[in-house]
């Protein structure tokens, strides 16, 4: 990030994490499974993309051991195109074999303009035969020229887009740190959170404070680490002790908007 200048104080954004819940309401600790009815093609390769990526964020579940309690993901109306030079070429449901060996000789002469594969698939949410929520969706992911384009980038892509809607996922949200006068080791604690490397911002936020216990950016640093660890009364305190020693607004800001960040992180864990 690069350095901003608010009157003669340089500042440093970093951006900062929390966990959101799915934005399709379910029951309390409902548990997501992927319907694979597919064998072979695209709609085979999305559902192990949203497989691996709801065990990844530990949504996903044992259907066997779930049952009816399950919420199953199903994923259909599956196509992709390869578009080129605008204009699109049907390639529904073929596999990856097929898609890159579609019409060899027509794309060898068009391989050295942009080539696109456009994907479209319907996902779904049922409790047993209830439609809890349905989404048609759209990726497009360009080509290198000279290349051929298989499945797997469009299906990451598509699972990406659409993990928010089924899984707890993170947030980010953007804070600013005043570093003129501070010790170095205050920068050294921003720089390690830019790298979301959060052990070690805490210990250099915590070597500042007690280098300058007087400087209350080193306690804001503290209490928004604490928040990222979940420990939202000691943040909460932090923050009160940052705006005791310098009444700077985003402390304040910080201090407020603890308790409903911690609902919102309280009902991600508990999907």
């Amino acid at each position: 990030m690069p350095l901003l200048w608010v009157g003669c104080v340089a500042q440093r954004q970093v951006q900062m994490e929390y966990l959101a819940p799915p934005q399709v309401e379910m029951q309390q600790g409902a548990q997501v499974v992927v319907q694979a009815d597919a064998r072979k093609g695209v709609e085979c390769a999305l559902e192990r993309e949203f497989a691996a990526a709801l065990k990844r964020s530990s949504q996903s579940a044992d259907a066997k051991k779930t049952g009816d309690a399950a919420v199953r993901l199903v994923v259909d109306a599956v196509s992709i195109r390869c578009r080129i030079n605008g204009k699109k070429e049907a390639v529904t449901q073929l596999g990856e074999n097929e898609l890159n060996t579609l019409h060899e000789n027509r794309l060898k002469r068009a391989f050295a303009v942009p080539v696109y594969a456009e994907l479209s698939a319907r996902v779904s949410l049922l409790h047993g035969p209830k439609l809890l929520w349905s989404r048609t969706h759209t990726v497009t992911v360009p080509g290198a020229a000279y290349t051929r384009i298989g499945v797997q980038a469009p299906c990451r892509l598509f699972v990406k887009d659409m993990l928010p809607y089924i899984a707890p996922h993170p947030q980010t949200y953007t804070v600013h740190f005043k570093l003129a006068g501070a010790p170095p080791e205050l920068e050294q604690a921003v720089h390690a959170c830019k790298r979301k490397d959060w052990a070690t911002a805490l210990e250099h936020a915590r070597l500042a404070h007690r280098k300058c216990p007087q400087a209350a950016e080193p306690v804001y640093l503290i209490g928004l680490l604490a928040r990222h660890y979940g420990d939202y009364p000691a943040s909460t305190a932090l923050f009160k002790k940052a705006y005791a020693l310098q009444p700077d607004p985003r402390y304040l800001t910080a201090q407020e908007e603890n308790p409903e960040l911690y609902r919102t992180e309280f009902k991600a864990h508990s999907q």
